[in-house]
């Protein structure tokens, strides 16, 4: 059956991580994020995730009008769980370097602990998906993006601040120190030499480094 573009509003309160998916449509989203980070948009079809979850093909437009609509509730549902336990945890009370030590342990941990979930997430954002939602969809997704970039460049201008200095050019520090976070999964293996705490702290020191903060 082909997949037909539709207009979808983006969903703020999709269940996350840790929340029991009890129902039809939950699964099918936990599918999503599974398949679509393991082989991709493209090559996920709309029988793969109805076989997944156990339901005919044609039963999975009782819940979903399209690909597309799996994809967007997936991605805000992955997007969701990073926020909640790395981003909406800053705390704006503590000082630059305790904020900047906080967010950066709770990002390469989040990677470390839940690397499957983040891996697929990066997938669904880099994927050709992307390209076939509408203007407004796009930006939604951006947005999404985006808390994260914001957060942390106002913790990098809040360091370079407390230390006695004008801030500049903090957002590609920001962007810098969140690649590297992200790309931890791309070496580290869990049976290694470095344990997530030590390497949490190495990362922090890296990142204070960046802002001349040391």
């Amino acid at each position: 059956m082909a997949d037909t573009e539709a207009t979808i509003e983006l969903k703020s309160n999709q269940p996350t991580r840790g929340v029991p998916r009890s129902t039809t449509r939950d699964r099918l989203i936990e599918a999503a994020v599974e398949l679509f980070g393991a082989n991709g948009f493209n090559e996920t079809s709309m029988r793969d995730l109805a076989t997944e979850v156990g339901i005919k093909a044609p039963a999975l437009y009782n819940h979903f009008r399209s690909k597309e609509e799996i994809f967007i509730e997936a991605i805000t549902v992955t997007l969701g769980d990073f926020h909640s336990e790395v981003t909406k945890r800053d705390d704006p009370n503590l000082s630059g370097l305790e904020r900047l030590e906080n967010i950066v342990s709770r990002h390469v941990i989040y990677q470390i602990d839940h690397a499957r979930t983040a891996k697929a997430n990066d997938r669904l954002i880099e994927s050709s998906a992307m390209d076939r939602l509408n203007h407004e969809q796009r930006e939604a997704i951006r947005s999404m993006l985006r808390k994260y970039l914001d957060t942390m460049t106002d913790i990098c201008t809040q360091v370079v601040r407390d230390a006695g200095r004008e801030p500049k050019d903090v957002r590609l520090v920001a962007l810098a120190i969140g690649s590297m976070c992200d790309k931890v999964l791309s070496w580290y293996r869990p049976n290694g030499r470095y344990p997530k705490q030590k390497i949490a702290a190495h990362f922090s020191k890296l990142a204070r480094s960046m802002l001349e903060a040391e």
